[in-house]
């Protein structure tokens, strides 16, 4: 997952560029969507700590927990879709 995580910031951030999405007036559903992003790329870190924990059979945590956890990139994802599609603001 981290190689496609960085070939995706890489390329993803090279096209924003192109596109100019980086200059003075940009759109506010573009920022929204970057916020979204980098909030899905910090997840991710912090499941990192849970996957070590796991291979180390060191787990504090409950089944109901990580059940809920799971949604969480599911609905950034239905954000960061929204924004790039319907571009709300």
């Amino acid at each position: 997952m981290n190689p496609a995580m960085i070939l995706t910031w890489i390329t993803g951030l090279i096209l924003a560029y192109l596109l100019g999405q980086f200059s003075s007036d940009v759109a506010i559903w573009f920022l929204v969507k970057f916020v979204l992003v980098i909030l899905l790329t910090v997840f991710h870190m912090y499941l990192g700590r849970y996957l070590k924990a796991f291979e180390a059979d060191n787990n504090e945590k409950t089944q109901n927990f990580f059940r809920v956890v799971n949604e969480v990139p599911t609905l950034l994802l239905i954000g960061i879709v929204i924004m790039v599609v319907v571009q709300p603001f």
